[in-house]
């Protein structure tokens, strides 16, 4: 076949990844019409390598309705209470037939319980799509289901700009990230996220474990970082996120 044969039937190529040795499991979703979707617990019994995909039915099937916009991420490992220490990645949100992100090398996986959360931005319900999740276990000899179970939610706030958002699942704490350029002119950049619009939500204080401000500063960052944690108050019946964000003027650096 000629190069130009090729670009005629084909639009792209990729590698494929595949082991007889591999963890696998492959977990059916139907998206609702809530931004989380669904959140699968799963389990790594020794240290791996590890591929996650999300994929959508294949539009060139006949009858498929056309793709939709899509990301998801991975938190843990989980502590003895159930909550994720925190988030290890996230992907793209794209309307894709498939969204693969890979945890290899020095970022494999430890033993241990994690979660994989499904954000649908549109709030597109009924869609049928799939959960992969693909473990390179070290010494693992024989290939095995990964154990991975359908997680119950109890979300308690509305999505923002960026995926994943900002959400608490059962018996987990909210965890709140943020970023800012630093390579900027005369523009306004996060200066301090405001959370008193809460309710049945404490912010954690980081040096003492108790509750702390409910104004919390930002600063300046290069990439992604930890703003604030908050926990569910224990008397609690309802909880409600939300929060405010003050800006400044930032010098070029």
């Amino acid at each position: 076949m000629s190069y130009q044969d090729f670009l005629s039937h084909y639009d792209g190529c990729g590698v494929v990844f595949f082991s007889e040795k591999w963890a696998e499991s492959r977990t059916a979703i139907q998206t609702s019409d809530d931004v989380l979707s669904a959140v699968l617990e799963f389990e790594v019994e020794a240290e791996a390598d590890a591929f996650f995909t999300l994929m959508q039915r294949d539009t060139r099937i006949k009858n498929a309705p056309p793709y939709i916009e899509l990301a998801f991420a991975v938190y843990g490992p989980l502590d003895r209470h159930g909550r994720p220490e925190r988030e290890l990645l996230r992907s793209h949100c794209w309307s894709a037939r498939e969204l693969v992100e890979e945890r290899l090398g020095a970022n494999k996986l430890k033993p241990g319980k994690y979660l994989f959360a499904v954000f649908n931005p549109d709030k597109v319900g009924r869609r049928d799509i799939a959960a992969v999740i693909q473990l390179d276990e070290n010494g693992k000899e024989h290939r095995h289901d990964v154990s991975a179970t359908q997680r119950r939610l109890d979300v308690c706030c509305s999505a923002g700009p960026d995926l994943p958002s900002h959400r608490r699942l059962e018996g987990a704490v909210v965890r709140c990230s943020a970023s800012s350029g630093v390579e900027v002119s005369t523009e306004e950049c996060p200066d301090a996220q405001d959370f008193s619009s809460c309710s049945g939500l404490s912010v954690v204080d980081p040096r003492s474990g108790g509750r702390g401000d409910k104004t919390v500063k930002v600063g300046l960052s290069s990439g992604m970082k930890l703003v604030a944690e908050l926990e569910p108050d224990p008397n609690a019946e309802q909880f409600s996120f939300g929060y405010r964000i003050s800006y400044k003027e930032s010098s070029r650096r």
